[in-house]
């Protein structure tokens, strides 16, 4: 059954239960895989007879806590999370039943035999769709509190080949990370903001669909799956990857300050909107519209924080507030040659005017990070954000160019936040800026 979604990753066989309501109900063998793009599969069969209700998990009334696995070589598997069913097959044949079920599984726990009294000494990440080539094929990063490795899996070269011309995802490199005064929760977290700081670095989303502890003696104790949410392959890179010593200067020089700055911004949702902006295979319109919405949330917690989002402190506007509408509504009148209700409906614009406008921020914003950034490319960038937003269509009439000054605009605006002064690739160009 497995056979049909493709290649995998792994794969582990042995006899397997099901446990629903809280009891063991469905003895039966079991193919389990993790795919490339993160998914893992779970395929449990049997001709033996049993009593079980498998409708009852399809409609939501059975719920199920968890499958177990034990392999041949005395390997365990355990599920973690909610269980879905996405196949089930039965047929009765003179007093036995095959039986075929397929679920996707959210975490896999595997735990290998081995002595009590080996302790994990490191933890590896396996991150899909990194892309880095030339040498060194493996990067030391060195952070004030903790020291990683980034290096290429086997048959690298031709698994990034392959993903570079199917554009589909498939793990490429390892995150290997010393577990001495970190727990494994720690360096989890770790993993999860290198990831997210790679995707932005390289334009297309990089996760972890998997890791292993590791003892002194290099063997696996532990591996753990995961069902991460991948995508394909993409390659509007900002930080080239011809040549690795530049990516590691971007962690280095990024991660302490993505660590602060988290904290204050929603920083993993912005860097996934802006990837996922970057991706082939949707309009560049809407594409284009993430962008400038992610510029929005950037600007307004900037402002918020930098307690630049007022002109006037909005207390005080209102206790004037009434006598403003009054003489606006008159001006109107006077100016406009209009009548009084249209006088008022001009007036009640008036509310919001004690906050500083897009433009103003932005422009502040920018000032304040020195960013690369000119006053013409900081119009032209509102003026594509209004007309997509108010009329769903770009200012210029070459739409693709448009689109990489957005891109470009956008990224120099966060390698900038992010306090970022080193080499980068202008996508409107391709040339390699210093």
């Amino acid at each position: 059954m497995l056979d049909v979604f493709g290649p995998y990753l792994t794969k582990y066989k042995g006899e397997g239960k099901i446990f629903f309501n809280g009891k063991e109900r469905f003895f039966h063998k079991f193919d389990c895989v993790q795919l490339p793009d993160g998914r893992i599969l779970w395929h449990g069969y049997t001709d033996t007879v049993q009593e079980y209700d498998f409708d009852d998990i399809f409609s939501g009334k059975t719920n199920v806590d968890r499958l177990e696995g034990l392999c041949h070589d005395s390997t365990t598997l355990v599920s973690e999370g909610k269980l879905l069913m996405v196949k089930s097959n039965s047929s009765i044949n003179n007093n036995s039943t095959d039986i075929n079920k397929l679920f996707i599984i959210p975490s896999l726990h595997v735990r290998y035999t081995k002595p009590q009294d080996h302790q994990p000494k490191n933890i590896r990440f396996y991150i899909t769709n990194l892309n880095f080539m030339g040498n060194p094929s493996a990067l030391e990063i060195d952070l004030p509190d903790i020291k990683f490795n980034i290096y290429r899996i086997e048959n690298y070269n031709e698994i990034i080949e392959n993903i570079e011309s199917t554009r589909l995802c498939n793990v490429t490199s390892i995150i290997e990370i010393n577990l001495d005064n970190l727990s494994v929760d720690d360096t989890i977290g770790i993993a999860n903001d290198i990831c997210l700081l790679l995707s932005f670095a390289s334009g297309t989303f990089i996760q972890w669909i998997n890791y292993e502890l590791i003892s002194k003696t290099e063997e696996i104790l532990m591996k753990v799956h995961r069902n991460s949410i991948t995508t394909n392959y993409s390659q509007l890179r900002l930080i080239d990857h011809r040549n690795p010593m530049d990516l590691k200067g971007f962690l280095e020089s990024t991660y302490t300050k993505f660590q602060s700055l988290k904290l204050i911004y929603p920083l993993e949702n912005s860097i996934r909107a802006i990837v996922n902006a970057k991706l082939d295979g949707s309009f560049i319109e809407l594409r284009s519209l993430i962008l400038g919405s992610t510029t929005d949330v950037i600007v307004g917690h900037w402002a918020t924080e930098n307690n630049f989002q007022n002109l006037i402190e909005k207390g005080s506007f209102n206790k004037g507030l009434k006598d403003f509408k009054k003489g606006i509504e008159k001006l109107a009148i006077q100016v406009f040659n209009v009548n009084k209700a249209i006088g008022a409906k001009i007036a009640n614009h008036a509310s919001g005017m004690y906050r500083r406008s897009f433009r103003n921020k932005l422009e502040e914003m920018i000032s304040t990070l020195d960013a690369n950034i000119t006053k013409k490319e900081i119009s032209d960038f509102i003026n594509s954000r209004n007309e997509l937003t108010h009329r769903g269509k770009f200012c210029t009439s070459d739409p693709p160019n448009e689109f990489y000054s957005i891109v470009s605009f956008v990224d120099r605006l966060l390698l900038s936040l992010l306090g970022y002064q080193g080499p980068y690739l202008d996508c409107r160009t391709w040339e390699r800026v210093e």
